[in-house]
């Protein structure tokens, strides 16, 4: 009858899928793992032949041969899937099929608990990327009176996807050790390559369900401090003969029993609680067998979180100034009610005031939740009145003086730019700037550090500059442009004659002879600073040269009378006989020339004259000397 109602369990908890019949029922911890251990990219010995008799590769594993290694990088890196092992960072049992069908893996397994259902599971891995021989597994357990087989069936290529492929079975009365045997259904070649790992054996039983008695969910959150006090109920479903029970508490990741925890209610009481979590569950097999871990199913877990309550800490001024903006902020929580001075109430993490008022001191409270647990914090205020800046009005002096700046309204004072101020640092610093200048001040109050700003400004009158321009000439007749420059605030020309305006910078000058202008310009009161500067027009007039004069002491017509030569003072006049000798010359022409070389007189004849008036004109042509 015992072994009926085994064969039944047994029946009730497959579960058929693509990969294997697996438990649907609870499952005990792995009490065999086979995971190939972790290391170095590839094992270098054969310490696994026990298993196979398979011949061991370090390097690239070709038809009958297998490797212990933890990735397939750089095995038939065109055909194989480029993969690691099943969990990551371990080591996994790669396999490339033998030309003959046949086992290929065969270990004994011992340590199982007798008259028990177990879930044996192993993750497989077809590596092939393209189309060829599939890998086709047949696992079979042996125990001492029967044989459980399950067989894959093709395992497809079409991803780089572990699948976890297994059966169960049931130990018999007497004994804990089974054989088993993996055994490849198709030839090798092109294809049948695989990767095995995560080889377990875990109990399996009926169903066990476990829960808070005054919640559905499996987490309930309790704060650090308090005295934690839940009940939990555990629900088996049929499945065992004479089932024992035992609460489990997981400490530093591992499952301790709970001594004399063995009903199906248990109450964890966690006395002034410090934070952390505390993970519960229920075990359960036959009263025989409760004993042993390995006959063991498990529940699912449940598990108190003591949370710590939020840090008590405000970020925020505990003094600010009348009128300046208030802000707080408080520790992160997920609820936040903050209450203050005249009704003041508040529901998020930061307060913000645009404005602080007088009435705004007092003392701000939150309440800061985080997980159900909640802290409570306190913030005094100041709100020290606002500072007004007062300053001296706006002044004006002449350069080279000094004038002094007066604040008032606070304590201490600073003046900015400190340039041309005896000291910046008091209410009526005396200022000399050299130019116009704006003078801020700050005016801190008594308390707090508030502070207001306010400003002067200190026009300084220059002394004016003038500068009539470059000295020009011109021909009689002609006019020309003035081009001068002043910076005060009037200028004039003097003397006015010929000029077309005497208080324009750029007036139009037609003087008939060579005159100095001399431009004027002055600041104006209450300076009166004056600056001048003068410019020569130098006025060449017109030269008339006579063709003829008779040199014969009648006082007519006696000298070569050349009209306005004598304005040229540089000019150079030269004459010369037919025979190209030079028989006067004059630079300037202070003296007209009498008709004589070397004292005597020359005779009546035609001769050659150039002027050069070195202003760039020359003159030449031809004078006769009549006698």
């Amino acid at each position: 009858m015992r072994y009926l109602i085994a064969l039944l369990f047994c029946l009730c908890m497959v579960f058929n899928n693509s990969y294997g019949q697996t438990c649907t029922g609870s499952l005990g911890d792995p009490i065999v793992n086979i995971d190939f251990g972790s290391g170095p990219s590839v094992i270098s010995q054969n310490i696994y032949s026990y298993l196979t008799n398979y011949k061991y590769i370090a390097g690239q594993v070709e038809d009958g041969q297998y490797s212990i290694k933890s990735s397939t990088a750089g095995d038939h890196a065109g055909g194989w899937w480029q993969t690691g092992d099943h969990t990551g960072g371990g080591y996994m049992m790669v396999v490339n099929a033998s030309y003959a069908p046949g086992e290929f893996y065969r270990d004994t397994i011992t340590g199982l608990c007798p008259g028990t259902t177990y879930e044996f599971a192993a993750w497989v891995l077809n590596l092939l990327k393209s189309d060829g021989i599939k890998p086709n597994i047949t696992f079979t357990v042996q125990t001492t009176q029967a044989t459980k087989t399950f067989n894959t069936g093709d395992l497809a290529n079409r991803d780089p996807d572990w699948h976890q492929h297994g059966t169960f079975f049931t130990t018999p009365a007497g004994s804990g050790t089974v054989i088993i045997i993996m055994t490849n259904n198709a030839p090798g070649g092109v294809g049948n390559d695989i990767a095995i790992d995560d080889i377990t054996f875990r109990a399996c039983g009926p169903i066990i369900t476990t829960r808070f008695e005054t919640t559905n969910e499996a987490t309930i959150n309790a704060c650090a401090g308090d005295n934690v006090s839940y009940n939990m109920n555990g629900s088996p479903t049929a499945g065992y003969n004479d089932p024992a029970y035992q609460w489990q508490q997981n400490s530093s990741g591992v499952w301790k029993d709970i001594p004399g925890a063995t009903a199906l209610s248990y109450r964890a009481v966690i006395p002034a609680a410090t934070a952390g979590t505390y993970n519960y569950r229920m075990v359960t097999a036959e009263r025989v067998n409760i004993g042993s871990v390995n006959c063991r199913i498990a529940s699912n877990i449940l598990s108190i979180v003591v949370n710590s309550p939020p840090t008590k800490a405000i970020i925020g001024p505990d003094v600010v100034c009348e009128g300046q903006p208030i802000s707080f902020s408080s520790t992160s929580g997920d609820t936040y009610t903050w209450t203050g001075p005249n009704g003041f109430r508040w529901y998020q993490q930061t307060v913000t005031i645009n404005a602080a008022k007088l009435s705004d001191a007092g003392k701000y409270t939150v309440v800061v939740t985080r997980n159900g647990c909640s802290t409570t914090i306190d913030q005094n205020l100041k709100v020290t009145p606002k500072v007004v800046a007062k300053a001296t009005p706006n002044s004006s002096i002449c350069v080279g003086d000094a004038l002094q700046l007066q604040a008032s309204g606070g304590t201490s004072y600073l003046w900015t730019p400190a340039t041309g101020l005896s000291n910046p640092l008091i209410a009526n610093p005396i200022a000399s700037p050299t130019s116009t200048t704006r003078y801020a001040v700050q005016v801190v109050g008594t308390v707090g550090g508030c502070f207001d700003t306010t400003s002067v400004l200190v026009s300084v009158t220059q002394r004016p500059t003038a500068n009539a321009g470059k000295n020009i000439i011109i021909h009689e007749g002609q006019s020309v442009a003035l081009d001068g420059t002043a910076t005060g605030k009037n200028h004039f020309w003097t003397p006015s004659t010929s000029l077309s305006s005497d208080t324009a910078l750029h007036a139009i000058a037609t003087p008939t002879q060579t005159t100095t202008y001399t431009l004027l310009s002055t600041s104006g009161s209450p300076c009166n600073f004056e600056a001048t500067s003068e410019i020569t027009i130098y006025v060449y007039q017109k030269v008339i040269i006579p063709n003829t004069f008779t040199p014969n002491n009648d006082g007519v017509n006696d000298t070569w009378n050349v009209k306005a030569l004598n304005t040229y003072a540089t000019a150079d006049t030269q004459v010369f006989n037919r025979d190209g000798q030079k028989v006067f010359q004059s630079v300037g022409y202070a003296k007209p020339w009498d008709g004589t070389y070397a004292g005597k007189p020359l005779p009546a004849a035609v001769y050659y004259y150039k002027i050069d008036l070195k202003n760039g004109e020359v003159l030449s042509g031809w004078v006769t000397i009549i006698r």
